[in-house]
């Protein structure tokens, strides 16, 4: 299913249909603490982001995370397989989609990156991949095992 939400600011989340995607809140409020994934290198840096939970299916889930300011403006689609869109967007440059526990810049799966010029198109780069539905593995029925034993006990005195 089809999914949408506004975000308005570093704190507001308006408009929002379906219920794919959940809003992951701070320890201190709406936006949260999250290491920047675009520099890498030196000391980790942290930037305020929202965190919004994703399910795309089959109850695999990924995180879609957006740096925020008290200015930034954008509305997110999600197509329910694990594709976003974005429009409307102002003061905003980057997302990303991580898996559901992961957070680190190896662990990326697709970041997107706003133009900086009005009008512009989104950047869409895919670097890992989503997470799937776990494979059905067909138990084989184990071999029916024979139950007799033999036992040998041998009778004659040992000869010394």
């Amino acid at each position: 299913m089809a999914d949408s939400l506004f975000l308005n600011g570093a704190n507001k989340i308006t408009k929002h249909t379906g219920t794919e995607m959940v809003h992951v809140p701070g320890k201190s409020g709406a936006s949260s603490r999250f290491p920047k994934w675009w520099k890498q290198g030196g000391t980790v840096q942290y930037v305020d982001c929202i965190v919004l939970r994703v399910n795309i299916g089959a109850n695999q889930l990924v995180r879609l995370v957006v740096p925020v300011t008290k200015e930034t403006r954008v509305m997110i689609h999600h197509d329910g397989e694990g594709g976003f869109t974005f429009t409307g967007f102002r003061y905003v440059e980057r997302a990303a989609v991580f898996p559901e526990n992961l957070c680190g810049a190896a662990d990326l799966i697709t970041e997107y990156q706003f133009p900086k010029i009005s009008g512009g198109a989104v950047l869409t780069r895919t670097v890992g991949t989503l997470p799937s539905a776990p494979k059905k593995v067909e138990l084989k029925a184990p071999k029916k095992v024979d139950k007799t034993f033999q036992v040998k006990v041998n009778t004659k005195p040992a000869e010394e």
